[in-house]
């Protein structure tokens, strides 16, 4: 399976560990600093899931998401984030996953490649 995952990251190490975690299962990985890089990146090179944690600078994990959401050209991009959906979030109906923001970087990986595979079957079976 291949896919493009966006890692919007302020800690670099976990970061980079994410992305080495979802390498080793075939995916195109890019990671970026805060929120706003996200955004940027993931409006020129559309991601099908964006890892973050919930407590994302510059633009916060649920803004992002929602964003992300209502473009057409990103409506159908997917989301992981680390930790918890910060009091008075909008709507953490944006959120495809939500794990501990101490999650295992294999654990993240494993996530990120079980919902792009239900997003497979889902497409699969919308196409028949």
């Amino acid at each position: 399976m291949t896919g493009a995952i966006l890692i919007a990251d302020g800690n670099r190490t976990r970061g980079e560990q994410i992305g080495t975690a979802c390498a080793a299962r075939g995916f195109v990985t890019n990671l970026v600093p805060h929120g706003a890089a996200a955004l940027e990146a993931a409006l020129s090179n559309v991601p099908d899931v964006v890892v973050a944690p919930t407590d994302l600078s510059l633009i916060d994990a649920s803004k992002l998401a929602e964003i992300l959401r209502a473009n057409p050209r990103t409506q159908s991009t997917r989301f992981v984030f680390l930790g918890r959906p910060q009091e008075g979030a909008p709507d953490t109906g944006y959120f495809d996953e939500v794990l501990p923001a101490s999650a295992d970087p294999d654990d993240v990986g494993m996530r990120v490649e079980a919902i792009l595979a239900q997003h497979a079957r889902i497409n699969a079976m919308e196409r028949e």
